[in-house]
């Protein structure tokens, strides 16, 4: 029995109106689940601890301090610090004194949690409201009071009710703003847990939204009517009901077995989710802990495991079937399928999904226990997972120390959530914590915290414009830069400069100061902002550039290169550097100089000062600037060969026309060589160009370059061939002066220095098979005739040029001639050879007159057509008249047609030989 009013009065109990643990609910380990079985290790990403300490300060980050010697601090061998993703709040600090005493005259034994507002209940059976930041609320209407623990308070969607359960049986219905629908509970047995309608203050004519569930031993609804309370009992025989939930329509509540799940609508029980605790497990404590994530979504978490269930409509498919006797029986109209089930290696304390509604994501926080005999091992730990099929993953892990751990166990701590706000309350005996993902400022803070400015940058940059944060890129850039100085990493503070100060002149002017009080500007002037659209003052430049100029004249050539014009007053530098020079005389502040008077168009002092130097950019110069008269005016050519003959030959015959050959000729013949050289490129690219030099040209390759006079011979006709031979004849250039008297005519002497001077028998007869001349082949036959090695050559190339039988008539009886068989064998072949090719020749011949003489024959013998309107070529009659008098007709091979009376006359006109010839 118990009884129920708002006096306390005693009313009966109703009967059940719902089926009971024996009717047709259905068990979901018959019904088909999610996923397969995955694997059994969980992988673990990051693991923080975060200790409590005795005052109510407590840090927002994960490594904490411990509390005189109480709770564990981060593993020593870790070698990295994790960035973290919750900072951690303690609700009843010393910030609030009213609140901070509760926990320390009393315990926490259940806690309700609304946008709004906490409900905190207590050992001693109080009630204490609470703000989000735990102040004590004071409220217009008393909060009665448990005479014992109080175990499970809930509040209604709207925060204005409140129901509270306790251990001394009572279930106390309260109204936050009114008492209007205030009415108290009174049950037999301990009342474990409670849950009042979401809807409680929405005017309804409908009693259901002014009702509470509660349990013990059994499952019961207690509605507000207007004759007075009225309590059903939902599930009789269940056992021990450890926690209620209800969303919308749906109620669950666990029991020693499971789950149950009721359609408040249909008043029917739709399903039973098993424990489905390991073995090894099943005896840990009873605790239960339910979260409706939608009106078709509920997770339900044990001690070591948890699954993420949904209600399906059943009437989609059949909704018939036949139970044990064979009858049919009609199923509920909703059926629960185990979506995911996870075993655990920790005591799961509390569960709430991760993120803001609608729940996207399939991660969950968790608030675990590791359970131990020894009391240092004992671990609580925020983790949030990634459920697989019997298996998760690990993608946050903070483990915690709360105020009396050393009292408290795993039925201590609860887990209580706001998702949508992002508030997850952490409850133990004596403390309550509120952990909070994180926001941008919150990393950016702990980045800075821990001077890592680089990440705090990053997380800066990344930034989208939905996104607020009370933190600039402009002010860490600024302490960034500034601990890179304090460490003396300059180096890199300089190439942080161009991301971090963007185009604002006051922060780069800043930067310039400290980096110049620092000695250290010259490491900053390559990243200074050169581009047409963001500039600093000039006076700027000329401090970078005046600092180089003191200290690294090498840096100072290098950046007056690579800056371009209009960055500062180029005649100020020019002036500063001439004062240098005059002190110092130093050739790369001299070239620095020279890049400076091209910079403002003096390009004379530019040219000289290259030139002075031998600077291959004075060639550059010249082609860049047109300076190529400068070349004549200031008799720059031997110079410049002298710099680099090759790029100075190119400059001036690519240039012809603006470096005219007449005057520049002039100043190279002071330098031969270099004339040659000028001379030499000028016929490679035209023979005739310079004809009127070829035969200064001939000297100098007769004194400079010998391998190339034969070559320039052979391909001029420009020079004289008798001073050419001279000069040849002086030098002993013997296949020059062959070439020259074969040019003259002289081919007998010719001949005679290649036998005698050369002593080249091949060339000998190479020369006379160029010339052809039956002359020249007898003077080397008389030459050879002494000379056996040369008579075995002529022998083997004679035979196509000359008769070879003169030369074997002219030999000598009894003269050894080496290979003469071979050679007599060659000739006689190449004589075969020769009769053979004049036979073969002979036969094409013949076969082509007779061929040719047909083709004729066939010609002649053809007719030629005469058609009606064809005309006597004399008379201009009609060759075939209409009438049948019709003379004799000549018709010649052209087509032509005559009259033969016509025709006779004129034959007799012409005499014999032209008559012949015509026709």
């Amino acid at each position: 029995m118990m009884s129920s009013s708002p006096e306390g009065e005693e009313f009966p109990t109703e009967t059940s109106l719902v089926p009971n643990e024996n009717d047709n609910h259905i068990d979901v380990r018959k019904l088909e689940v999610g996923s397969p079985v995955g694997e059994t290790n969980s992988t673990r990403f990051r693991t923080n601890k975060i200790n409590g300490k005795s005052e109510d300060e407590f840090l927002e980050s994960t490594p904490g301090m411990a509390e005189d010697g109480e709770g564990d601090t981060l593993d020593e061998d870790l070698d990295y610090d994790p960035e973290p993703k919750f900072k951690y709040e303690r609700l009843l600090s010393d910030k609030n004194p009213e609140s901070a005493k509760i926990l320390l005259r009393d315990s926490a034994t259940a806690l309700a949690v609304h946008s709004k507002f906490l409900a905190l209940g207590t050992k001693n059976g109080e009630i204490h409201i609470l703000d989000l930041q735990g102040n004590r609320t004071t409220l217009t209407v008393p909060i009665p009071k448990h005479a014992g623990p109080v175990n499970d308070i809930s509040i209604d969607e709207n925060g204005n009710y409140m129901a509270s359960a306790g251990e001394d049986g009572k279930v106390f219905v309260q109204g936050l703003n009114s008492t209007e629908d205030n009415f108290v509970i009174k049950h037999s047995k301990p009342v474990k847990a409670v849950v009042i309608c979401p809807a409680f203050t929405v005017s309804s004519i409908h009693s259901a939204h002014k009702a509470v569930i509660f349990g013990s031993e059994q499952l019961v609804m207690c509605e507000k009517r207007f004759l007075g309370p009225k309590s059903t009992i939902l599930d009789e025989r269940c056992g021990r009901v450890s926690r209620v939930s209800w969303y919308g329509s749906m109620v669950a509540w666990g029991i020693s077995s499971g789950v149950k799940v009721m359609c408040m609508k249909e008043k029917q029980i739709i399903g039973l989710i098993p424990r489905d605790q390991p073995e090894e497990k099943y005896d840990f404590p009873n605790k239960c802990d339910i979260f409706w994530m939608d009106s078709r979504t509920l997770i339900v978490s044990w001690s070591h495991v948890f699954q993420v269930c949904s209600v399906r409509d059943r009437r989609k498919s059949s909704n018939l079937s036949i139970n044990s006797n064979g009858f049919s029986a009609k199923l509920p109209n909703y059926e629960i399928v185990i979506n995911k089930l996870v075993h655990t290696d920790f005591a799961i304390c509390g569960i709430a999904p991760y993120g803001n509604i609608p729940y996207s994501s399939e991660q969950y926080v968790v608030l675990g226990y590791s359970a131990s005999s020894k009391e240092e091992d004992k671990k609580l730990q925020l983790k949030v997972i990634q459920p697989r099929w019997e298996d998760y993953s690990e993608a946050i892990c903070d483990i915690l120390v709360l105020r009396g751990n050393m009292y408290s166990s795993y039925e201590d701590y609860h887990l209580h959530s706001l998702p949508e706000d992002g508030l997850y309350f952490i409850v133990s005996s004596k403390d309550i914590v509120i952990a909070k993902p994180l926001d941008i400022d919150d990393i950016i803070d702990w980045h800075l915290e821990r001077e890592a400015y680089e990440e705090a940058l990053k997380v800066v940059t990344q930034l989208s414009t939905r996104q607020s944060s009370r933190h600039n890129l402009r002010d860490i850039g600024r302490k960034y830069l500034e601990s890179l100085r304090l460490k003396q990493n300059f180096e890199a503070a300089a190439r942080a400069c161009t991301k971090l100060l963007g185009k604002d002149k006051t922060l780069w002017e800043e930067q310039i100061a400290e980096f110049h009080r620092a000695g250290k500007l010259h490491l900053l002037a390559p990243y200074l902002p050169r581009s047409p659209d963001f500039q600093l003052s000039p006076a700027v430049y000329e401090l970078v550039l005046s600092t180089f100029l003191q200290s690294d004249h090498d840096g100072f050539l290098r950046t007056v290169k690579e800056w371009p014009l209009g960055l500062y007053n180029v005649q100020v530098v020019i002036n500063a550097v001439i004062d240098v020079l005059v002190r110092n005389p130093n050739q790369t502040i001299l070239e620095a100089l020279g890049a400076l008077y091209s910079f403002v168009k003096q390009f004379d002092k530019a040219l000289a000062i290259y030139v002075k130097l031998k600077h291959q950019d004075v060639f550059d110069l010249i082609v860049r600037h047109n300076l190529y008269k400068a070349i004549l005016d200031r008799q720059l050519a031997i110079a410049l060969m002298e710099m680099d003959n090759e790029q100075a030959v190119r400059l001036f015959t690519e240039n012809i026309d603006a470096i005219p050959m007449l005057p520049l000729i002039k100043q190279l013949e002071q330098k031969a060589p270099f004339l040659l050289q000028y001379l030499d490129r000028l016929f490679q690219k035209d023979r005739t160009v310079a004809k009127s030099y070829h035969d200064v040209q001939a000297k100098l390759y007769a004194e400079y370059a010998p391998n190339k006079l034969l070559h320039f011979m052979q391909h001029s006709k420009h020079f004289d061939l008798r001073n050419a031979f001279e000069i040849c004849q002086k030098k002993s250039m013997v296949p020059e002066m062959v070439y020259l008297l074969s040019r003259m005519g002289n081919l007998k002497e010719a001949l005679e220095l290649i036998m005698n001077k050369m002593n080249d028998i091949a060339r000998a007869v190479e020369f006379c098979k160029e010339q052809n001349d039956n002359d020249l082949w007898m003077i080397m036959i008389g030459y050879s005739l002494d000379k056996p090695a040369f008579i075995t050559t002529l022998l083997h190339n004679i035979g196509t040029h000359v008769d070879p039988t003169i030369l074997i008539r002219r030999i000598k009886n009894g003269l050894q001639i080496p290979g003469l068989r071979d050679s007599l064998v060659r000739i006689l072949q190449d004589y075969h050879l020769q009769i053979t090719l004049r036979e073969g020749c002979k036969k094409i011949m013949v076969n082509d007159c007779f061929q040719l003489l047909a083709k004729l024959l066939k010609l002649r013998q053809r007719g030629s057509f005469v058609d009606i309107d064809s005309v006597c070529y004399v008379c201009k009659d009609r060759v075939l008249p209409a009438d049948e008098t019709v003379s004799d007709v000549v018709v010649f091979q052209c087509r032509h047609a005559f009259h033969t009376l016509k025709f006779e006359p004129i034959l007799l006109d012409f005499e014999p030989e032209t008559n012949l010839r015509f026709l």
